[in-house]
């Protein structure tokens, strides 16, 4: 009889237990995979999945791409930024034939991105346009990467003033498009 008992009781707790995970399955909410690495795919054909800031006539555009493995997360952002345009159609401040040249992470949290000089040299913009491209830069880079506190822009290598003329480049951006104290 305790044996009958005890064998019942392993049932009804083994078809309990059945139960909640298959009710736990089909009821857990699905979720969305965050900004960097997806990891639910095979080691050769894992993918960076970003989120690409457009300065655009209407203010910043975001589009989320999927970028190839094989570099880090800040330079295949800042890639996909100088070298795409938003699906949208709709133009983009971004200077044609600016390459990026390297990103450089230092010890003092900020990163350092050099860019050729057709950044500076085919922007042909006003203020609220350099506003938004720099704003675009920062926001792509900040949204992609971690352990970056701000980012600072080099022109060939080089420190310089400004970019067009209206925001000052010779501090970090973050103080120039995010507000006080950056993001």
């Amino acid at each position: 009889m305790k044996a009958s008992k005890t064998l019942l009781i392993i049932l009804a707790f083994t078809a309990i237990s059945v139960l909640g995970f298959i009710a736990g399955y089909l009821y857990m909410p699905e979720v969305q995979a965050p900004a960097g690495r997806i990891t639910n795919l095979p080691d050769e054909d894992k993918r960076l999945y970003m989120k690409i800031y457009y300065p655009t006539s209407q203010g910043l555009e975001m589009e989320e791409r999927m970028v190839g493995p094989g570099q880090p997360p800040e330079e295949a952002a800042l890639r996909e930024f100088l070298e795409s345009a938003p699906s949208s159609g709709k133009g983009a401040y971004t200077p044609k034939g600016a390459m990026l040249l390297g990103a450089y992470r230092g010890k003092d949290g900020i990163l350092y991105v050099d860019l050729s000089s057709g950044f500076r040299g085919n922007l042909k913009a006003d203020a609220t346009a350099e506003f938004l491209l720099l704003r675009a830069l920062y926001e792509t880079v900040m949204a992609n990467t971690e352990g970056i506190k701000d980012i600072k822009v080099l022109i060939e290598g080089k420190e310089v003033e400004t970019l067009g003329g209206h925001l000052p480049l010779i501090y970090p951006l973050g103080r120039a498009v995010a507000g006080p104290g950056g993001k």
